[in-house]
C-alpha cells in the first residue's frame, strides 16, 4: 500500500461529485448504496505537519452511515496493502494515529471498528518488523 491510494492528490473527491448527490442516493438503499459511495470517497489529507487526518467528506458520511452493514469493513479494505516494495512498517504506522483520531466516535460501532483494526495493524507491523529483521539477518 502506499498512502498516496488513501489521499488524492490535488483532487477532491467532492468536487468530483457533491456530497448531497451521493448522500441523497446512499439514502435510499442505505445498506447496499453506502459501502459502494466508501469507494468513490477520499480517506485522509495531510495536515500541516505532515500527519494524516481524515477528510471531512468521509467523516460526514462516516457520521451518517457509519452504522450501514458494510461501511466499515469497505473502509478496511482501503488499508489493505494492494503492493508493495520493501517495509510496509513506515506506511502502516500512520494509520494508528488516523485511527485513534475515531477511539471517541459518537458511533458505538465505529469505536469498536477502530478499536478492531488497531489491533489488527499493530498486530501486522509486529509481523512485518520480524520478516524486516529476518531479512536484514539473511541480506547481510
Amino acid at each position: 500500500m502506499h498512502l498516496g491510494t488513501l489521499i488524492t492528490w490535488g483532487r477532491d473527491s467532492s468536487t468530483v461529485c457533491p456530497a448531497n448527490l451521493y448522500q441523497k442516493w446512499a439514502r435510499k438503499d442505505p445498506a447496499r448504496r453506502a459501502p459502494i459511495v466508501v469507494d468513490w470517497l477520499t480517506i485522509a489529507t495531510r495536515a500541516e505537519d505532515g500527519s494524516l487526518c481524515w477528510h471531512p467528506a468521509l467523516q460526514d458520511f462516516i457520521a451518517e452511515f457509519g452504522n450501514q452493514p458494510g461501511v466499515l469493513s469497505a473502509l478496511s479494505v482501503r488499508f489493505l496493502p494492494h503492493f508493495s516494495w520493501g517495509s510496509l512498517v513506515p506506511q502502516l504506522e500512520p494509520l494508528v494515529k488516523l485511527l485513534n483520531s475515531w477511539s471517541a466516535h459518537s458511533r458505538a460501532e465505529v469505536r469498536q471498528w477502530v478499536s478492531d483494526e488497531v489491533n489488527r495493524i499493530r498486530a501486522e507491523v509486529r509481523d512485518e518488523r520480524r520478516r524486516d529483521d529476518e531479512a536484514l539477518i539473511r541480506f547481510s
